[in-house]
């Protein structure tokens, strides 16, 4: 197996750093989308920015918390936890990084599962999809409740999103992830 040599940490920071800018892109596309008239907004539009944003931003929770339980070879594994353990001491992480959480990157990633369990429930008979709603209310209403009609939602203002039953606020995810993204350019470009 390879040494885990300063060349192979930057391959993994490079990744990190490109997805960061992805995600910039996105959260971009997004105040761009919610900038126009309130019935002027292209919804296929504002679903692209979310999805770009999670897809970038779990990608890059994904190589910073990986899931090393699923690594079935015993030598990647240990490779694996070593680049954990690299990537989150130089980029400064810990456990309170919001993209440390999985609940939405989950909610994104496992959509059509979570989507089987809200639809198959037989009073579920009215369900809203992607709405563009304003206020705290409705996130503190629905909270975590697998039985709203509410599927997903997104707050034009806060950016705070909701699919299926976990919900964070886009903006300050993405200042963490420009956080580390600046980190790793910088720690690239010291070689």
């Amino acid at each position: 197996m390879a040494k885990f040599d300063d060349s192979r940490r930057n391959k993994y920071l490079s990744e990190i750093y490109r997805h960061a800018r992805v995600a910039q892109v996105a959260i971009d596309s997004l105040h761009e989308s919610f900038a126009a008239e309130p019935f002027e907004i292209n919804i296929d539009r504002v679903f692209m920015g979310v999805q770009s944003f999670l897809a970038s931003s779990g990608m890059i929770s994904k190589m910073v918390w990986p899931a090393v339980g699923m690594v079935k070879d015993p030598n990647v594994r240990e490779w694996t936890v070593k680049r954990k353990q690299i990537l989150q001491e130089v980029l400064q992480l810990d456990d309170t990084s919001p993209l440390a959480s999985r609940n939405l990157r989950n909610a994104f990633e496992h959509y059509d599962e979570r989507l089987d369990t809200f639809v198959s429930k037989s009073y579920n008979t009215f369900m809203l999809d992607w709405t563009i709603t304003s206020g705290p209310s409705v996130f503190e209403v629905l909270g975590d409740a697998e039985d709203m009609p509410l599927v997903t939602c997104i707050d034009p203002k806060t950016l705070n999103v909701r699919i299926m039953t976990a919900s964070m606020s886009l903006l300050e995810l993405n200042e963490e992830v420009q956080r580390i993204g600046q980190l790793a350019k910088d720690i690239i470009e010291r070689r």
